[in-house]
């Protein structure tokens, strides 16, 4: 598969599995939101390692 076709395959793997619907937009999550929002789960999971969660994430984005 090419480069394309991978980045492609890759963005239909993130809208529809990962990416919700925000209706006030009428749109669905960008990546800087998916990943802000797991983001915040993870630090009110895990409170104790909010500066690792946040270095973590920062290499995601």
């Amino acid at each position: 598969m090419t480069d394309l076709g991978l980045d492609a395959l890759s963005k239909i793997t993130v809208f529809g599995k990962y990416a919700k619907y925000v209706p006030e937009l009428k749109r669905r999550e960008t990546w800087d939101e998916i990943v802000d929002r797991y983001e915040a789960m993870m630090i009110k999971k895990y409170p104790k390692l909010e500066d690792q969660i946040k270095e973590t994430t920062g290499f995601i984005r």
